[in-house]
Order: structure tokens, then sequence, then C-alpha cells
């Protein structure tokens, strides 16, 4: 029963997805290309397991290839992955559009991770330090790691923002 949900959201994810595409192509050319993907570096702190942080790939753009792909995996095109020197017309008021949208997410991903840190802090001190027996040690520990999980997941949410917001050319 919950595959059977699990399914049927991803089919209207991916319905949605095609009328995106269908959408879109009245705003943006078929002849503009994608910026090419480059190899993010990323810091030791920062250790994904199995996953590639390359946001920009020009084959995933194209709804023929992209459909290989479970829904929750394919990109988007928006303005931010042409890049700001290829949006013009009604393309550069919607690459403008999503720069705000992209710095007020920006800015709330980073509000969570401070509050997330915060947490962690306050569980380590007050929990894991002051735990009383192993088993609550344990339990604390398992707080902790999933805060971290979070914390984990927002970063890579504010890489991928943080990307797309250089991508319009927003100044540092």
């Amino acid at each position: 029963e919950d595959m059977q949900r699990i399914q049927e959201k991803r089919d209207q994810l991916q319905k949605d997805i095609n009328r995106f595409y269908q959408r879109s192509a009245t705003f943006i050319p078929s002849n503009l290309s994608t910026i090419p993907s480059e190899d993010n570096e990323t810091d030791e702190w920062y250790d994904i397991e199995d996953e590639d942080i390359t946001f920009y790939q020009s084959a995933a753009f194209n709804p023929a290839d992209n459909s290989s792909l479970p829904p929750e995996q394919q990109t988007i095109p928006l303005p931010s992955s042409y890049g700001r020197e290829a949006c013009h017309g009604p393309l550069k008021t919607l690459a403008e559009i999503e720069l705000d949208l992209r710095i007020g997410h920006a800015n709330d991903t980073l509000r969570f991770l401070r509050i997330a840190i915060g947490q962690k802090s306050f569980l380590y001190r007050s929990k894991i330090r002051n735990a009383s027996s192993y088993s609550k040690h344990l339990r604390s520990t398992g707080d902790v790691n999933t805060l971290q999980m979070s914390i984990d997941q927002a970063a890579k949410v504010y890489t991928s923002t943080r990307a797309a917001i250089e991508a319009l050319g927003a100044p540092p």
C-alpha cells in the first residue's frame, strides 16, 4: 500500500515535470545551451557517498534522456541552467525572479543550519556529556546522528542554491 502511494506520487510528479517542459518551451529557445558541467570540489567535511554533486549537465535537460531517471532525480531547466549571459527577453525576467527566489531559499537554508547546529551543540552538552548510562549515551548519539543527517541535507541544498545564484550572475 505504501509502495503504491509512492508510485502514484512519482507518476504525478512525472506528469508535472512533463507539463513544465511543455510550458517552458514558450520561454526557453530550443537552441539555447546549458552551462557545461563542472566537477565541484567539496570540502573534507562534506562527504556524500554515492552521489555526484554535478548540477548542470546538458543531457539532463533533454526530456528524452531525462525520462530514464526517476522523477525526483530529474533536472528542471531553469534560467540558472543557462547562465545570466544567455538569458534575453522573457527569460531575463524569469532569471531575475529566480535569483530573488534562490537568494531567499539560501537565507532560509542558512537560518535552518544555524538552528540545527545550535541544537546539535545543545544535545552534546545536555545529553551526551551528562548521560548516566551507556544506553542513554547511545540513544543521545542516535539523536545527534539524525540531526547531522538533516544538517548534511541542508548543506547540500545550500550548495546547489549557491551554484544557481552564481550562475545567475549575482555578485559575491
